[in-house]
């Protein structure tokens, strides 16, 4: 019997560990649980949070300081403003215009006059007196400087003739082909011809004018006191501009046709006026060997004394004949008329005409009778360095 009984604290040691294992088991569910709450919360489970709204304040925001903007690739710097400069730049040298085609129907009825007997042909023109230049071949002296083609494609004119001398010059030829051409073959061998440079036909009638025996120039534009509002033409010669501006115009004009003996002034008021623009034109001229003719235009020509400083040979106009007047005929012929009573004072006069079909009748007309009265028709380059410096300035 007593090997079937319990010791007599058996049965409550018994009950301990089984209220102590329940006891880690709870631990162990508590710890369970918390793992599983902070793993949702770090796979961003939400969690919600009761907030207590704000009390509204007012916030006065402090300006923002400046930020350094990021940096960027530099940029070329600019140059410092130069001061303007003095020369302007001139357009580019012009193309010849095509040539009018005919006249003004109010002038294309006139009768033409009988063709003049014509003039021996001028000289041929010579390779030695040319150079190149980038608009083509212009005039030079010839290399021992002792023949100038002023002289070698003059007219020719009796120099011991000791009778007044008028010369006449017509200009603004080659625009209108049929009024050059009866021109060329109405007027008097005697009676100089100026040509337009802006005309497709002046190449081929400066050769027609020469084979009948006139002189030939071309008519060289210079600065009126209203350019630009007057332009006389994209060849013209400015004062502003720069003295290698202003040759290369020269030369540009020159290089219009062959065997030409000078250039006649066209406008100039400005500056035919101004020694400092003029004296880069006299040395070209001079080393071109051309003559000056001077219109006028300037109450006081520059080339007065710069023809004596460069020895370019000159005339001057001591008339011009007003272009397209309605009593154009009856003011040619008053013009000549007071020419011939001047050369008992001056002895070597001239007188521009702007080439029209009144023009060219009237001056035919004249020729007939000029010499008969006791005067020399002679062509421009007879009268060359040939007048009083002194009538050439108007008061």
């Amino acid at each position: 019997m007593s090997s079937m009984s319990h010791p007599s604290g058996a049965a409550p040691q018994n009950r301990g560990g089984g209220i102590l294992a329940a006891a880690w088991l709870l631990l162990i569910a508590l710890f369970a649980g918390v793992a599983a709450w902070v793993f949702a919360v770090t796979r961003g489970a939400e969690v919600p949070v009761a907030l207590k709204p704000l009390a509204s304040a007012t916030v006065t925001l402090a300006p923002a300081k400046p930020v350094a903007p990021a940096p960027v690739a530099a940029a070329p710097k600019a140059e410092a403003a130069k001061p303007a400069p003095t020369t302007a730049t001139p357009a580019p040298m012009p193309t010849p215009a095509p040539a009018m085609v005919s006249p003004p129907a109010s002038v294309a009825v006139l009768p033409p006059p009988a063709p003049a007997l014509p003039g021996q042909p001028l000289a041929a023109i010579e390779p030695a007196l040319l150079r190149d230049s980038p608009y083509g071949p212009i005039p030079r002296l010839s290399a021992d400087r002792k023949r100038a083609p002023w002289q070698v494609y003059a007219a020719p004119f009796d120099a011991s003739d000791t009778r007044p001398r008028i010369s006449v010059v017509v200009t603004g030829l080659g625009l209108a082909k049929d009024v050059t051409d009866r021109a060329i073959a109405s007027l008097p061998p005697q009676i100089s011809l100026s040509f337009s440079p802006y005309a497709a036909e002046t190449p081929s009638a400066v050769a027609a004018a020469r084979q009948r025996g006139h002189e030939a120039l071309l008519d060289l534009a210079l600065e009126p006191v209203n350019y630009p509002t007057v332009d006389p033409g994209p060849a013209t010669l400015v004062s502003t501009y720069s003295a290698t501006d202003n040759v290369a115009r020269l030369d540009w004009v020159l290089a219009r046709a062959q065997g030409t003996i000078g250039v006649i002034a066209q406008f100039g008021d400005s500056f035919g006026a101004s020694a400092m623009a003029m004296a880069p034109i006299a040395q070209a001229l001079r080393e071109r060997g051309l003559m000056y003719v001077d219109n006028r235009a300037s109450p006081q020509p520059a080339m007065i004394r710069l023809s004596r400083d460069f020895a370019v040979p000159w005339a001057f106009a001591d008339a011009t004949v007003p272009f397209g007047s309605a009593d154009e005929a009856e003011a040619l012929v008053a013009t000549l008329h007071a020419l011939e009573k001047s050369t008992v004072k001056q002895r070597s006069v001239m007188a521009l005409v702007p080439v029209s079909p009144v023009a060219i009748v009237t001056l035919a007309n004249w020729a007939k009778t000029v010499e008969p009265r006791g005067f020399a028709l002679a062509p421009v380059s007879a009268i060359a360095n040939r007048q009083d410096e002194r009538d050439a300035v108007r008061p």
